[in-house]
């Protein structure tokens, strides 16, 4: 059997651990993990059941050929910090550089990149559509527009180079058994105040959310690779997005969450306080891709996989 070999770069996060268990039993793929700490994902590999994961550093991705490179780079934050403002830009740009270099050495090879639904914009009062339009205050830059600008950066740039295949998937939500609850998101935040047995405090704003599942997104990506002579961006999207009352409502019934509604909350987002964070753009229909699962159904499922690990 003649396998795919697919590099994921940034192995050690969220998204790139959802993938790696839906790859890990693919007969058809051959996957290599590029990542700074080989050690951390050796360990993650073996929590899996992945017998023999090919681990691989930066420095070697010059030395493989193949078919597929996906680009799992993000932001990492626990908090509103300096540090993370200042680094976006290059961090981006960095790894960006890094597979674009191969790409134009390679150019059989498909680049999927790992965007995200910021490069819409920040306010969200209404959700994504193909005639939204990004606006961006060029005399009055804030913290919050510093992760959309790095991501649409890097849209264009992959939009340029329009003879080789580039890939942009832009996440608006994700969650998994994997996530890390050391972040700074609402679902981390839930599942922390379970664990911890402790009242979760919320503001009063009924934010919608669209948490993708990690098979329906596994596909997504199986389907993108398998495309030819493709350089676009695409939304990524559940079968149906979920509100946050649903979400804490849900947890109530389901796993005992206690929270409080404060109308002063001063909580806030550093990509911006997103309303209606989901898309109603049909893109990826050219790939013939319709997704399994609701936001709702990735909630209870993933969720009940994730409790499975503190009993």
């Amino acid at each position: 059997m003649i396998k795919t070999k697919i590099a994921i770069i940034g192995a050690a996060s969220h998204i790139a651990k959802g993938l790696m268990f839906s790859f890990k039993d693919d007969e058809s793929i051959e996957l290599h993990c590029y990542a700074r700490n080989l050690e951390k994902i050796k360990s993650f590999a073996k929590s899996i059941g992945y017998a023999n994961p090919i681990l691989k550093s930066f420095s070697e991705l010059n030395d493989d050929h193949l078919d597929v490179i996906i680009n799992c780079i993000g932001i990492t934050y626990t908090s509103v910090s300096n540090a993370f403002d200042e680094n976006v830009f290059e961090l981006t740009e960095k790894f960006d550089n890094i597979v674009l270099d191969y790409i134009r050495k390679n150019s059989a090879t498909t680049y999927i990149n790992f965007s995200s639904g910021a490069v819409y914009g920040t306010s969200f009062d209404q959700p994504a559509s193909n005639i939204t339009k990004s606006f961006i205050d060029v005399n009055n830059i804030l913290t919050e527009d510093y992760y959309r600008i790095a991501k649409l950066n890097s849209e264009a740039k992959h939009r340029s180079l329009n003879h080789y295949n580039i890939i942009d998937l832009r996440i608006f939500g994700y969650y998994s058994r994997f996530i890390d609850l050391t972040k700074n998101y609402l679902m981390a935040d839930i599942i922390s105040s379970i664990k911890e047995k402790r009242t979760l405090k919320t503001s009063s704003t009924n934010i919608i959310r669209d948490y993708m599942h990690p098979i329906d997104l596994s596909n997504l990506v199986k389907a993108c690779f398998k495309a030819k002579n493709i350089n676009e961006a695409l939304d990524v999207k559940s079968k149906k997005p979920i509100s946050k009352m649903e979400i804490l409502n849900f947890f109530k019934l389901n796993h005992g969450l206690k929270f409080e509604i404060l109308e002063d909350y001063g909580g806030r987002s550093l990509t911006g306080e997103k309303l209606n964070y989901y898309s109603k753009n049909n893109n990826s229909e050219p790939f013939k891709f319709k997704p399994k699962y609701s936001s709702r159904e990735c909630i209870a499922m993933e969720t009940k996989a994730l409790l499975k690990l503190f009993s």
